[in-house]
C-alpha cells in the first residue's frame, strides 16, 4: 500500500521506539486501526510493518471525515515523535505543497458549487478560497512559527540537504541557516567599509578577518568587568575613569588600524612596486583612507 506523501513526510520511529511498539502490539493486539484513504495509508505505516511481521491481521479503517486531511494527518502524528522547533519547521515546509493543493481542490470544488447550485448563497460574494494562506496553515498545523518556516524554505532552496538534516534533527534551523551564508559569503567577493566589493582576491582574506572585531568586543567585555569590580570592596583602589580612558583608546586604536578600503594608492593603477602609505599590503585603515585626495578615493 502506498504511504501518503503527508504520512511519509514524518520521520521514521527510532528502532528503540519499533521495537516497544512491536512489543507492545504482541502482548496486547492492535488498539489503533490502520488509517486508509483512497488506497493510501495515511497514518499507521509502523503498526501495518509490526503487524506484517508478527503475523497479525492488521484491522483498517477508511478516512471519511470532512476537512483537511493533511491537517488530519498531521495531528495524529505530531506528538507521537519527540519533534524539535526546527524539525518542525523543515516539516511544513516540506507539506507546503500538499496543503496549497488541497487549497486549489477546495477552491476548484466551492467555484463548481456555486455554477450547478440555484442557491446564491452557495457561493458568496467575496475573496475565493480559505482566510489563512498554505503557509499559515501549514505553520499552525505544525506548531512551527511562519518566520521559521520561512527560514527552512530559504534553506531548502539553497541547500536541499541541509533542510534534509534539520528535518532529521541534526542540525538546527540556526547553524544551516549560518552555514549557507558562510558558504554563500566565501564565495563572493567581501565588501569593504565604504560598500564596494573587494575585487583583489590577494585582499579577501584581510576583508573577511574578523580579529579587529573580535578584540574590540573582549575590550568592551573588559571595561564592563572593570566597572563592576569597581562597585566591589575589593576594587577600592582601582581608578575607575583612567583604566575605563585606556581601554577606550585601544578600542579606537583597533577601529582605526582595521582594513578599511583598498588602497587607494597603490592601487591606482601606476604600478608601484612600493608603497609608502599601505606598507605594500594593499589596503588601508580608515583615517589614512579619507585623507587620500577624493579623486584618488573614486
Amino acid at each position: 500500500m502506498k504511504v501518503h506523501p503527508a504520512c511519509a513526510a514524518f520521520p521514521n520511529m527510532t528502532d528503540a521506539e519499533y521495537v516497544g511498539l512491536k512489543t507492545d502490539i504482541a502482548a496486547n493486539g492492535l488498539h489503533e486501526p490502520i488509517w486508509t484513504y483512497k488506497g493510501f495509508l495515511i497514518d499507521g505505516r509502523h503498526r501495518l510493518k509490526a503487524c506484517d511481521e508478527l503475523g497479525i491481521e492488521a484491522r483498517t479503517q477508511e478516512w471519511k471525515s470532512k476537512g483537511s486531511l493533511v491537517s488530519w494527518i498531521v495531528s495524529k502524528n505530531l506528538h507521537r515523535r519527540n519533534l524539535t522547533a526546527s524539525q518542525r519547521a523543515a516539516m511544513a515546509t516540506e507539506l507546503l505543497p500538499i496543503y496549497e493543493r488541497e487549497a486549489e481542490q477546495r477552491k476548484a470544488s466551492r467555484i463548481q458549487a456555486a455554477k450547478t447550485s440555484e442557491n446564491p448563497n452557495v457561493f458568496p460574494k467575496g475573496p475565493i478560497g480559505p482566510v489563512a494562506t498554505s503557509a499559515q496553515k501549514a505553520a499552525s498545523d505544525l506548531e512551527a512559527s511562519e518566520r521559521s518556516v520561512k527560514r527552512a524554505k530559504f534553506i531548502g532552496a539553497a541547500d536541499p540537504e541541509k533542510l534534509a538534516e534539520v528535518k532529521a534533527g541534526t542540525k538546527s534551523l540556526h547553524r544551516a541557516e549560518a552555514e549557507i551564508k558562510q558558504e554563500n559569503a566565501a564565495s563572493e567577493p567581501p565588501i569593504d567599509a565604504t560598500g564596494k566589493p573587494v575585487t583583489n582576491e590577494a585582499l579577501h582574506e584581510a576583508f573577511r578577518s574578523e580579529e579587529f572585531a573580535s578584540i574590540q568586543s573582549e575590550i568592551q567585555r573588559i571595561r564592563k568587568r572593570v566597572a563592576t569590580l569597581c562597585d566591589t570592596p575589593l576594587g577600592v583602589h582601582l581608578h575607575a575613569q583612567s583604566i575605563d580612558a585606556h581601554l577606550k583608546n585601544a578600542w579606537s586604536d583597533l577601529k582605526f588600524a582595521a582594513p578599511y578600503a583598498p588602497c587607494c594608492y597603490c592601487a591606482a593603477g601606476r604600478g608601484q612596486k612600493t608603497c609608502k602609505a599601505c606598507h605594500k599590503v594593499g589596503w588601508l585603515p580608515k583615517l589614512l583612507y579619507e585623507s587620500a585626495p577624493p579623486e584618488m578615493r573614486k
